[in-house]
């Protein structure tokens, strides 16, 4: 093969490798054998990129098991689940660079805060159009009470056993003259 002409190496695909960097900051050196701590409190998904240029293991590990979750060499992604606190170990040679990148911000999970919907906010300013319509609200509550009332009373007078006839007084017709 010797050093001649490089017109005459043929290019191959296995020569012409495409890694997408994006932004070189959000790549954080690893060292081997580093263990990286990801807290959970509930179920969550961990995806990690890692470029290498040696053949590299990647381990997950929780308090009760410690498993396999990918390997490789250059650029790769893992992506696994837990519901607890995961650790992550990545096994090489010392001489291998390991490179990894998280997709969150920071490998704490923030505290939520828990929402409450029976807060209501205050009032700023009470509205005209809404005094009025409460104030005729009332009057026509009112008014039906009212009616409602009247009604109870008249089926009730109606269905009150009529009193027994009274005997007539009679009529005395002075017949003196006086």
């Amino acid at each position: 093969m010797g050093g001649g002409n490089p017109a005459s190496i043929p290019i191959s695909e296995d020569l012409m490798s495409y890694f997408k960097i994006d932004a070189v900051t959000s790549w954080d050196a690893v060292a081997p054998k580093e263990l990286l701590e990801f807290e959970a409190t509930e179920a969550r998904r961990i995806r990690l990129a890692f470029m290498t240029n040696g053949p590299t293991e990647v381990w997950a590990s929780t308090e009760t098991r410690e498993i396999l979750v990918g390997f490789g060499t250059g650029q790769f992604e893992v992506e696994f689940t837990t519901d607890s606190t995961a650790y992550v170990r990545c096994l090489a040679d010392d001489e291998t660079a390991i490179f990894m990148r998280g997709y969150a911000p920071s490998m704490v999970v923030p505290e939520s805060v828990e929402e409450n919907f029976t807060t209501i906010m205050p009032r700023e300013r009470r509205n005209t159009e809404f005094d009025r319509m409460i104030m005729w609200t009332k009057l026509n509550e009112a008014r039906r009470e009212a009616q409602f009332a009247e009604a109870i009373a008249a089926i009730k007078a109606q269905a009150a056993p009529a009193a027994p006839p009274q005997p007539e007084a009679e009529q005395v017709i002075d017949t003196d003259g006086a």
